[in-house]
């Protein structure tokens, strides 16, 4: 398989060698704010000023793809591209991916796991059919990015039957983080079964979520974010069951060497005056490709009822 760079890629690449003062530069020069032969760039060593000329022209290639290209920018990259021609530049190009996607972790899941909620014992079974989410293991994987198809967790609690506590028909999170050159919206989509919980009952309800907003990288190793959520379920313990909300989020992804580290907060108020929040934490622990340990811990308040939960999850892909 042949390792081809998207045109987003290159621009990353070609921008990440060059310091915040350069790459404002850059910036500003794609956007014509200032010309190839203005001071600030003529008076830096050529190979510099070819490394802003260069990141400056890969960002016009991929404003082209969102916005028609008009003959005045057609010549504006040409200019551009001569005048990197005519300076050294040594030209890289991105390194290929340590792992590369067709070796990260297969995509169909199965997981055991055992744990507490409410102070009472429980134990799960989970069967995904595709694909990632945001706590498994990065390698070979787009940061920030999951997709999950047709996920099935089944409960046993102490002194119950065996329940359906979770069925997602889809889950889709896109958390690509902000730069100057690159602004992409982050958004998520949730929608299926979830088991709601009040102080002496609970129900299977229908629901589907999502919402939109941002994110940041701080540095190779985190993504920090935060998003406006609405929220629109079919749930028995409602006085009306129809249950519509607007809320916020905001949480990050820490990747330590031991594996992937989730925090998430959620608030939802809904149309009823009820409020519903969760403090979530995931530790995500790889062991070799397709196995992992993972830790969940979450303190949640849902309807009239407030629980932590603690779980252990063997965790198999194939």
């Amino acid at each position: 398989v042949t390792y081809r760079p998207s045109v987003a890629t290159l621009l990353e690449h070609d921008v990440n060698r060059l310091s915040d003062g350069h790459q404002l530069l850059a910036w500003q020069l794609a956007h014509r704010r200032m010309q190839p032969d203005d001071p600030r760039l003529t008076e830096l060593d050529p190979a510099a000023r070819a490394r802003i000329y260069s990141a400056a022209y890969e960002y016009l290639r991929y404003l082209e793809l969102e916005n028609p290209r008009t003959p005045a920018m057609a010549q504006y990259s040409l200019d551009l591209l001569k005048a990197v021609s005519r300076l050294p530049l040594k030209k890289t190009t991105p390194p290929t991916p340590a792992v590369p996607p067709e070796e990260g972790h297969k995509t169909l899941l199965v997981g055991l796991t055992g744990g507490e909620q409410a102070d009472t014992g429980f134990a799960d079974l989970r069967m995904r059919l595709s694909y990632h989410d945001l706590a498994d293991n990065r390698a070979g994987y787009l940061d920030g990015a999951a997709i999950n198809i047709g996920e099935l967790r089944l409960r046993k609690r102490e002194s119950d039957s065996i329940q359906i506590e979770q069925l997602n028909v889809v889950d889709i999170n896109s958390h690509a983080p902000r730069t100057l050159f690159l602004n992409p919206i982050t958004w998520r989509v949730k929608a299926g079964l979830e088991r709601i919980y009040s102080d002496s009952d609970d129900d299977l309800a229908a629901q589907v979520h999502g919402g939109a907003g941002v994110t940041y990288g701080l540095g190779d190793q985190v993504l920090v974010y935060g998003m406006a959520m609405a929220r629109l379920e079919y749930n028995a313990l409602l006085d009306h069951n129809w249950g519509p909300g607007l809320g916020a989020l905001a949480g990050s992804l820490i990747y330590l060497p031991l594996g992937t580290l989730q925090l998430e907060s959620s608030f939802y108020q809904y149309t009823d005056g009820l409020e519903r929040y969760q403090h979530q934490l995931i530790q995500n622990i790889p062991i070799g490709r397709d196995n992992a340990v993972r830790l969940s811990a979450s303190h949640q308040k849902q309807v009239d009822t407030r629980f932590d939960e603690f779980s252990l999850e063997f965790r198999h892909y194939f």
